[in-house]
C-alpha cells in the first residue's frame, strides 16, 4: 500500500452534491458519465495503480471505491477523500472488501506504509500492527496470485541498478510497468546499503523456484 495524496475533488462532484444526489444515484441518472470521469481521476492520481494492492489498473480493469462503505456512511458517497480507484480482482481489495464496514489502514493514512512490512522472497505481506493485520484480511493481499506478482516484480528490478530503481519508483509519475510499487519501495529501504546482496541472492532464489 502506497500512500495517496488526494487532490482537490473534481469540480463535478461539487455540483453533484449542490443538487443533493448520492453517488448511488449516478447509473440511474444523466450524470452516469461522470462515473468514468472520475475512475480516470482518480488512476491518475494514484499513478495508474490499485489504491490497496498496487497493481496496474485502467479504466476498464477498475472500479471507483468507497473506502468507508456507502450502506453505513451515506453524509460520504460523494466525499472525494472518501473515494479511491481499486482494481477488479474478484478475491482481493475493493471487490473482496465489498462493504466491510470494519475499521481498516486506509491508503489515504499518514502512515499507511509504515504499517506493513513484506517478505520478499515468498511476495508476502505482513502487518505491523493489529489493524494492519486486519487490513491484510479483509482485503486478501496474501492471495497467492498476488504473492507470485510481487515476486515476478521484484525478480525484474533484480536486473536494475538501485538508482534507477529508485528513480522510478518514487519519481512523480511511476512508468506503467512498475507495479506493486509497494514491495519495490519495501526492498529499496531495506536494501539501500546492499544492492548487490539483494540483487544476488534474490536471482538465485527466483531460480530456484522456477525450475
Amino acid at each position: 500500500m502506497i500512500k495517496i495524496d488526494k487532490r482537490t475533488s473534481p469540480s463535478f462532484l461539487h455540483t453533484l452534491q449542490k443538487k443533493g444526489r448520492s453517488y448511488q444515484d449516478l447509473p440511474h441518472s444523466s450524470d452516469e458519465h461522470y462515473i468514468q470521469e472520475l475512475r480516470r481521476y482518480l488512476i491518475e492520481e494514484q499513478h495508474g495503480l490499485c489504491g490497496y494492492c498496487c497493481s496496474g489498473i485502467t479504466t476498464d480493469n477498475s472500479h471507483n471505491e468507497h473506502m468507508r462503505p456507502q450502506h453505513a456512511h451515506s453524509t460520504q458517497t460523494l466525499a472525494y477523500e472518501n473515494i479511491i480507484a481499486s482494481c477488479n480482482h474478484a478475491n482481493t481489495c475493493g471487490r473482496k472488501k465489498h462493504g466491510d464496514n470494519s475499521p481498516i489502514v486506509y491508503p489515504t493514512s499518514r502512515d499507511c506504509e509504515e504499517q506493513f512490512e513484506f517478505n520478499e522472497f515468498d511476495g508476502s505481506v505482513q502487518g505491523l500492527t493489529d489493524l494492519a493485520e486486519h487490513t491484510i484480511d479483509v482485503l486478501n493481499l496474501n492471495e497467492p496470485s498476488l504473492c507470485m506478482a510481487r515476486l515476478n516484480t521484484l525478480y525484474g528490478i533484480s536486473w536494475c541498478s538501485y538508482q534507477d530503481v529508485y528513480a522510478q519508483c518514487y519519481q512523480e509519475d511511476m512508468p506503467e510497468w512498475l507495479q506493486y510499487a509497494d514491495i519495490v519501495r519495501y526492498v529499496l529501504r531495506k536494501y539501500r546499503t546492499n544492492w548487490e546482496a539483494f540483487q544476488q541472492v534474490f536471482r538465485q532464489l527466483y531460480d530456484r523456484v522456477d525450475e
